[in-house]
């Protein structure tokens, strides 16, 4: 399940489910630099961008590799995307994944400690070529991802505190045997009474994906 907010009228986050030619699922969580309709425009260009190569037979790695190229030649030099994209193949329970500088999402099992999935390379379209790393998990019963632009981890309090990744961490462990849905209502209703009445500066997206059986 996946939700996202903008904080003007239209945003620069991007948020996908997709469906690829191999039979497995696209995950994409995105965020573009800048607001409002600059923003909004570069982002429509990044979704057409993921989704092409979505429908290309290559790695992970290789479709950031082409999307970051692609991405450079057709937008400013001062413009730029942070990604997480991964496929997941729902059948043996596995996730590729490849890491364009975008915040590490969680990785929290059942039992054990929560993991950072980081592997990748920097974000898309500041250089005009980089090779990208890609890596794999598998998803035990039970387990939970969760991936969010960093709207969700640096939302302010009338205090100018920020929520902060440790609590974004701290919250999503103690979901119990929520949904994905019931996870992201959670998550963002958290967020809400932390902000109050503070106005946010920033769009906010947030993805959750749990194996159930």
């Amino acid at each position: 399940a996946g939700m996202s907010l903008a904080v003007r009228q239209v945003g620069g986050d991007y948020l996908d489910f997709i469906s690829m030619t191999d039979g497995m699922t696209g995950l994409c969580v995105a965020d573009v630099s800048g607001k409002g309709i600059t923003a909004a425009l570069l982002m429509a260009v990044v979704q057409a961008t993921i989704r092409g190569q979505s429908l290309v037979d290559s790695s992970m790695a290789e479709r950031l590799e082409v999307s970051n190229r692609l991405i450079h030649h057709s937008t400013p030099a001062d413009k730029f995307v942070t990604m997480f994209y991964a496929a997941l193949d729902a059948d043996i329970h596995r996730l590729r994944y490849s890491n364009a500088g975008h915040n590490p999402p969680f990785l929290i099992p059942k039992k054990g400690e929560a993991r950072l999935l980081e592997s990748g390379g920097p974000v898309l379209g500041v250089l005009p070529y980089f090779k990208f790393e890609e890596s794999t998990v598998n998803l035990e019963v039970g387990d939970l991802l969760v991936i969010y632009t960093d709207g969700f981890s640096e939302a302010i309090n009338p205090a100018l505190e920020e929520f902060g990744e440790d609590r974004l961490l701290e919250v999503a462990r103690g979901v119990g045997d929520q949904s994905a849905q019931q996870i992201l209502e959670t998550l963002s209703e958290e967020v809400r009474i932390f902000c109050g009445a503070e106005p946010q500066f920033d769009d906010m997206t947030i993805m959750a994906l749990r194996r159930t059986s």
